[in-house]
């Protein structure tokens, strides 16, 4: 986004209820972009916690179950995810309280539909997805958050996205490749049942699920990288699968992209 607007969307969010407002229209723009039904897995529930930061600071969190979405330093969201001093944070999504934080200063359109994404994913209730699977998960979500922002944030997606180092640039480049490339030939419509949270906690049977309907899209021979475990990463795999089993249209769709992030 460019400064006048990212100052502008910093000040409604500074605003009474400002936050929840953006926050609810990223999640309708969710809704109409990738998954009509999506919910948030986990409700908002009452949260007082007191944090101390590295450089000595005490914030105490008083959230009400009604307030979902706030923005607090960011040395606050770096102390609750005991990240280091250096690191970049600009939000978290605390799954088991319901609760998204934003780094002041620090946040742009394309952070808040990120967090937004972790709220409605099924990751909320299958941390241990997230723990043992965190590449994958994290380029997912900016795969799905590239696709909102071009939807619907044109000023983000076509000033922001693709620089390194605003505060609107992707993350997990690498991951957030194989799957935008791999979307791009079989359809976000068949990734979405893998992540969004629908009332279903066996995240293994959707994955399944997920590589049955790749075959069906006429790529027979594509495996369940989740079944055939091998000595490099689960998105090497996959990456190694599409290129296998897709060929072509994967490794264009890939190319093209990588040279739109470089």
């Amino acid at each position: 986004m460019d400064n006048q607007s990212r100052a502008t969307m910093l000040r409604r969010g500074s605003l009474d209820g400002g936050l929840e407002g953006l926050l609810g229209e990223a999640v309708d723009r969710i809704r109409k972009t990738l998954f009509s039904e999506a919910c948030f897995a986990n409700p908002s529930v009452q949260f007082q916690h007191l944090v101390r930061t590295h450089g000595g600071l005490t914030f105490p969190f008083h959230l009400g179950s009604s307030q979902r979405i706030i923005q607090v330093p960011e040395t606050v969201v770096k102390a609750l995810l005991q990240a280091s001093p250096s690191d970049i944070v600009r939000g978290a999504t605390l799954y088991e309280v319901g609760k998204i934080l934003l780094s002041e200063t620090q946040w742009c359109i394309e952070t808040l539909v990120h967090e937004a994404l972790h709220s409605l994913s099924v990751f909320g209730v299958r941390t241990d997805i997230c723990l043992r699977y965190r590449p994958m998960v994290e380029g997912l979500t900016e795969c799905l958050t590239e696709h909102v922002l071009s939807e619907h944030y044109a000023d983000a997606y076509n000033n922001c996205l693709r620089p390194k180092g605003t505060y609107c640039s992707l993350t997990y480049r690498y991951e957030t490749g194989i799957w935008c490339a791999l979307a791009n030939v079989i359809g976000y419509e068949r990734i979405a049942p893998i992540y969004f949270w629908n009332k279903r906690r066996d995240w293994e049977n959707l994955f399944d699920e997920f590589a049955q309907a790749i075959r069906r899209a006429g790529y027979a021979k594509f495996e369940n990288v989740l079944k055939a475990p091998g000595k490099l990463a689960l998105m090497a795999r996959l990456h190694q699968e599409c290129g296998l089993r897709i060929g072509g249209k994967y490794h264009e769709a890939y190319r093209q992209l990588s040279e739109k992030y470089d």
